[in-house]
């Protein structure tokens, strides 16, 4: 909020002033007042403070004065003094209180303000204010021309709707480049954090959920899983065999993408993969493709279980079809290798965008 300006006593519309109203050193109407704790006697706080930088005591020679708020009644009296406004030559006629003042000077139409678009230097009454927008330079305005872009009022004669759309469509694949590096290091952190984990396996005796690390399973009982804790410290009577955490280890080598109809005549986009796969553990594993989310409403075609021994390497097709609709909402597709013989996920997941 703009300081408020000195009060000029020719404002002053309330003929007869007491004294008291009065400041006893520049004896105009006090502006923000203090007193004198001895004597009551009160000073504008800008002229009190003026005078003692020179003098310890009050004018009255008061030598313990401190200076405190004025007294309720002369507050009262002082607010309910009657002035005509700060921007009375600009033509304001309004008379409101002391007390209203300044909240009639922030509202004040005759009062200058700056006109609110960027880099625009205009200054004039708020009352006119609009009618200079209607026509300032610097105001954005919509292009008509078919690109619906906001360009300033001064540049409209030399717009260009295409040099304007094709610096969106620079900067949204930059947006989108950017969006897709940073889903991207995502999915690597995620594969990092899965890398020890064995998801959905839990420890049977600590319920320790996706075990950390090597987990345990025993080959008699069905299902029954020990954490590497519980392992060493012979929670189980049953030989248990060893499953690392070591993923699976997976290459994206080739995708190829073709429309199609289904026999309903809806459109629907299928997709070709092949994954180089490699098996670094000393277990055989039963693996098959599954989306990691249950939602993208992926088709399968010929996605039965097949089977990788210890070391083994090997490349891998995976065929899906889905819809063509749902294959824009959903963009990108990632996969994990779900493991039948110990029911958990093994392996980076592979990610697939859907759109060429």
């Amino acid at each position: 909020m703009e300081q408020r300006k000195p009060l000029d006593r020719k404002r002053i519309v309330t003929k007869d002033i007491k004294d008291d109203l009065l400041c006893k050193i520049c004896m105009e109407v006090l502006d923000d007042p203090v007193e004198c704790s001895e004597c009551n006697t009160a000073y504008c706080k800008a002229c009190i403070d003026m005078w003692r930088t020179h003098n310890p005591t009050c004018p009255n020679r008061c030598s313990n004065a401190k200076l405190q708020k004025p007294h309720k009644l002369r507050l009262a009296m002082l607010n309910n003094l009657q002035v005509s406004c700060e921007n009375e030559e600009a033509g304001c006629k309004a008379v409101t209180t002391i007390g209203e003042m300044e909240k009639h000077v922030g509202e004040c139409p005759y009062r200058q303000i700056h006109c609110p678009n960027q880099r625009c230097p205009y200054k004039g009454m708020e009352k006119d204010m609009k009618e200079h927008e209607k026509v300032c330079e610097y105001e954005m305005v919509v292009c008509d021309k078919g690109c619906d872009q906001p360009v300033l009022r001064r540049e409209i004669n030399n717009h260009s709707c295409v040099k304007a759309l094709k610096e969106i469509f620079t900067k949204e694949q930059t947006d989108i480049a950017g969006l897709e590096s940073r889903l991207n290091r995502i999915r690597l952190a995620l594969d990092s954090i899965h890398e020890n984990l064995n998801i959905g396996v839990a420890c049977d005796v600590c319920k320790e959920a996706n075990i950390r690390g090597d987990s345990y399973r025993c080959t008699v009982c069905d299902k029954f899983n020990l954490c590497e804790v519980c392992y060493k410290l012979g929670k189980h009577a049953h030989e248990m065999e060893r499953v690392r955490s070591q993923p699976i280890e997976t290459e994206l080598l080739e995708v190829n993408r073709a429309k199609c109809v289904d026999a309903a005549g809806a459109a629907k986009l299928r997709v070709e993969l092949k994954v180089r796969l490699r098996n670094p553990h000393d277990n055989t594993f039963s693996l098959r493709f599954i989306s990691s989310n249950a939602e993208d409403d992926i088709e399968y075609i010929d996605a039965d279980y097949f089977t990788m021994q210890p070391g083994q390497k090997t490349v891998v097709p995976l065929k899906f079809e889905v819809a063509e609709a749902r294959a824009r909402a959903i963009g990108t597709v990632a996969f994990r290798f779900h493991c039948i013989n110990y029911e958990r996920f093994l392996g980076h997941s592979v990610s697939v965008q859907l759109a060429p």
